[in-house]
């Protein structure tokens, strides 16, 4: 069985690494590109992924033997957490305020192709009806 010390040390480089990350996104944020932002969400997904695995198996590891000698560890956890949750309800806002960005530009180059559509010149190899009712 891994040392339980191990497991919440590691659990808190995990979180250490997502508050960095955040921290660089919202550094980054005017500047951020849509391929850019899409990088950053995946890395952050990824992050998110280890975290998740990393918090089961500390929950698997954690026994009540064991609480004692993890107390200190445990409260600085919780401090890290909430410190990450803050973060999170700061940048999530912004991101949010980027995409509704990024879906207003994309509904302008949708309207610009459909109206140019309408400039092109078409040919009908066929030829054309010619009305003589009126």
């Amino acid at each position: 069985m891994t040392d339980i010390r191990q497991t919440m040390e590691e659990s808190l480089a995990l979180y250490r690494q997502l508050q960095r990350a955040m921290e660089g996104i919202e550094k980054r944020l005017p500047l951020l590109d849509v391929a850019a932002t899409v990088r950053a969400t995946e890395e952050l997904e990824q992050l998110h992924q280890r975290i998740l695995a990393m918090d089961r198996q500390l929950l698997r590891e954690l026994r009540p033997e064991n609480v004692e000698a993890v107390s200190g560890l445990m409260e600085r956890r919780r401090t890290l957490l909430t410190e990450v949750l803050e973060q999170n309800r700061s940048l999530l806002p912004k991101l949010k305020s980027r995409l509704a960005g990024y879906r207003n530009e994309l509904l302008k180059i949708r309207s610009g192709i459909t109206s140019m559509q309408g400039y092109q010149h078409r040919t009908n190899i066929r030829g054309g009806r010619i009305n003589t009712v009126n």
